[in-house]
């Protein structure tokens, strides 16, 4: 008798904390749910320099959801709840960066204008042009290129895997 209230005390118990975790579970899942809105990335993001902003999103860019709400944590002062939420909303709803506009950016404009190009300084390009990346506009010359033998319109005519397809070619006709 007493053998089974050693085996039946810890399995109890164990039932007891499995469901408990379930509930938290299901409670963290609401208010993860709850906190992704468009909004609170708007809010999460106004909150930050040019910076720090940039490197949020390096962050979340390489996958590294932790790093980039200790990164928010340390840039804002928040709770890491709050830092998570707020890194996570951010990463559902990118956000661009937009200088902060408020009562100090008004005093004084000649403090706001070097911040503007800091903040320009500091973004990632737009477009590819500005990575040093040149698609031509004439794309002529690009059908001599050898096709993909996977192609499943190529399997279908029932040619095979080799790239030495040319049209009005000696060797087509030797074969």
């Amino acid at each position: 008798m007493e053998t089974l209230l050693w085996v039946l005390v810890p399995l109890l118990i164990l039932t007891l904390l499995y469901f408990w975790l379930q509930s938290v579970r299901k409670k963290n899942a609401t208010q993860m749910a709850a906190a992704m809105t468009p909004e609170r990335a708007r809010e999460a993001a106004s909150g930050l320099n040019a910076q720090q902003h940039q490197e949020v999103y390096r962050m979340l860019a390489r996958g590294e959801l932790i790093q980039a709400a200790q990164a928010y944590h340390n840039a804002t002062k928040s709770s890491y709840k709050e830092a998570l939420y707020a890194v996570q909303a951010m990463a559902k709803f990118p956000q661009e960066f937009r200088p902060q506009t408020g009562v100090a950016a008004e005093s004084s404009p000649a403090e706001s204008a070097p911040r503007a190009s800091a903040a320009e300084t500091t973004e990632t390009p737009d477009n590819l042009e500005d990575l040093g990346i040149i698609i031509p506009s004439d794309l002529s010359g690009l059908e001599n290129l050898p096709s993909n033998p996977n192609d499943p319109e190529r399997r279908s005519n029932g040619e095979t895997g080799t790239d030495s397809e040319t049209p009005n070619s000696d060797d087509d006709s030797k074969r």
